[in-house]
């Protein structure tokens, strides 16, 4: 808890030191790309020299959304970049982990990225200081894959603060669904159809706790729900335990008219919390849940792991590709082989659409004004234009690479050929687009690289969208575009930026207190204020009053 807590201070304190050097003129580190207009005319009087810029390099950091590790392909990736761009590609992956505090330190050091992955709410912090990212306004709406795009890049219309763009989203955000794993359901004869209600999920989350599930022989050894933390590290928060929190939200928001508002202080989060506390005092809720806060993969370690004592039955975590995933994962560790997907219940209004992690390009304070706008267009056509080409380079963000995650070529493709139980052989013709078994586990299939298809505001050739996405796949991504909600704006302000941290420590302290019954709702709520009321004051003043 200590460590996530550190990372979210860091985040905030790096982005306060970057707003106060925005406009500093004293020249940083000599970057690894440099302005380069000596051979440009003289200028005439009556017009200002055209400033051109010679793009060497391009340094990237990204989270473990770039599914590629240096075991499975990274260094070729980036070869197989850099040959189809002709610039160097630099890629700094961070533990997933501790990317926010990895982020933060890097942005905060002399030898800064060129290009980060930013998650949304970050995003919102340094895009309120005009000075930390680069404008990509003109950019974006001029580039040449504005015409190719499709439905879902309407993402980036939520990327605009004041008006301006300055990161941009290549995918939709996706959201999370409950998944639950059949052979626990098909143990106590129950169907996934028939959860209906919120009280029908708890009684199965009862059933799950009580009773013997997992077919050991042992009533009472497992628990019905498991989450990285009763209320989320970052936005949209409640993403991670739906049911319970069905349609409050802890966090700053607008109402219908606009007006941004306290969400925490609401009757609707008082509910969801007396429903979290009833589930933890009845024990369905696995006590690991307040010791994994933003740790999702060790909270889904522990429910695909093959030691099923002491496990849950239900997971809530991102629909669509992640389905596949984790059944591959129960299956692997011979604990399921299917998971089934938790329709909406009839107390929630929708799923909700998280605000997609964001790219953006980092200012260089070293240049002038025109030097910078001219490198950070360099960097757009260089990475962004190509990323979302609908070819050859947004393959690679999609799939990876040909012949080592995917193939067109005639072949027998063999799943985990050294079991015989599990062992699958599948015939491909010349031309036919299909994925390659895992280089660390050829049980399975690679699904994708960085970019999820499903998601993509970019459609590929129909030739490699057939095969690519499994049914199971495709199916749940389907079922939760079917019943979404676009996650609530993030706030951005100048003071929100930099003390958000306080506002969502305070809520995961409060959160805690009650749920666990350390303390009533009303105490809680009064340590919640007096701790973080005065910012949230503040932060209301300045949404609401923008200047």
């Amino acid at each position: 808890m200590k460590k996530k807590v550190l990372s979210v201070l860091l985040a905030t304190a790096m982005v306060a030191s970057l707003a106060a050097c925005g406009n500093s003129n004293q020249p940083a580190n000599q970057p690894s790309n440099t302005p380069s207009d000596s051979n440009a005319p003289a200028p005439s009087s009556s017009e200002a020299p055209e400033v051109t810029y010679d793009l060497k390099q391009v340094k990237i950091m990204v989270d473990g959304t770039l599914n590629l590790t240096e075991e499975t392909g990274l260094k070729e990736f980036e070869e197989a970049w850099e040959k189809e761009v002709g610039v160097d590609l630099v890629i700094n992956k961070p533990d997933h982990s501790n990317y926010s505090e990895a982020l933060a330190l890097a942005l905060a050091g002399s030898d800064k990225p060129d290009v980060v992955l930013m998650p949304a709410a970050m995003y919102s912090q340094y895009a309120s200081f005009g000075t930390v990212l680069w404008d990509m306004t003109d950019a974006y709406e001029n580039a040449d894959f504005q015409s190719a795009l499709n439905a879902k890049s309407v993402v980036n219309e939520g990327n605009y603060v004041n008006g301006r763009m300055y990161g941009m989203s290549p995918a939709a955000g996706n959201g999370c669904v409950t998944y639950v794993k059949k052979a626990w359901l098909d143990n106590l004869g129950m169907s996934v159809d028939d959860i209906k209600t919120y009280d029908d999920f708890y009684n199965m989350l009862v059933r799950f706790t009580t009773e013997d599930p997992d077919g050991n022989g042992v009533d009472g050894d497992t628990y019905g729900i498991i989450a990285p933390g009763l209320v989320s590290t970052e936005a949209p928060w409640t993403n991670y335990l739906p049911e319970f929190w069905q349609n409050a939200y802890p966090a700053l928001l607008q109402d219908e008219t606009g007006v941004w508002y306290d969400g925490f202080q609401t009757e609707e989060t008082k509910e969801a919390l007396e429903r979290l506390r009833t589930a933890w005092a009845a024990g369905v809720i696995d006590p690991d849940t307040s010791a994994f806060v933003g740790e999702t993969k060790s909270t889904r370690e522990k429910w695909f792991g093959n030691d099923q004592k002491g496990t849950a039955g239900c997971f809530a975590y991102w629909a669509g590709t992640w389905r596949q995933t984790l059944t591959n994962n129960l299956s692997k560790n011979q604990v399921d082989t299917e998971v089934v997907q938790l329709p909406l219940i009839a107390e929630m209004d929708g799923f909700l659409d998280r605000k997609a992690p964001v790219w953006v390009i980092m200012n260089d304070t070293s240049l002038s004004e025109a030097e910078n706008n001219a490198r950070g267009q360099a960097i757009f056509d260089a990475f962004f234009e190509t990323m979302l080409d609908g070819g050859n380079v947004q393959l690679m963000w999609t799939y990876g690479l040909e012949g080592m995650h995917w193939s067109m070529a005639a072949e027998t493709v063999v799943v985990a050929p050294d079991n015989p139980d599990k062992r699958k052989e599948t015939t491909y013709e010349e031309g036919q687009f299909h994925m390659l078994p895992g280089i660390l586990d050829n049980t399975a299939l690679y699904s994708k690289n960085h970019i999820d298809n499903i998601l993509s505001i970019r459609d590929l050739p129909s030739q490699y969208n057939a095969s690519a996405a499994s049914d199971l796949a495709t199916e749940s991504s389907a079922a939760f575009y079917a019943n979404a909600i676009s996650a609530p704006a993030l706030p951005s302000s100048t003071t929100y930026a930099v003390q958000s941290a306080v506002i969502n420590d305070a809520v995961q302290v409060a959160v805690n207190a009650v749920v666990k019954g350390e303390k009533d709702y009303d105490a809680a709520m009064q340590e919640y204020l007096a701790t973080a009321g005065a910012v949230v004051e503040t932060v209301l003043a300045e949404l609401n009053n923008p200047q």
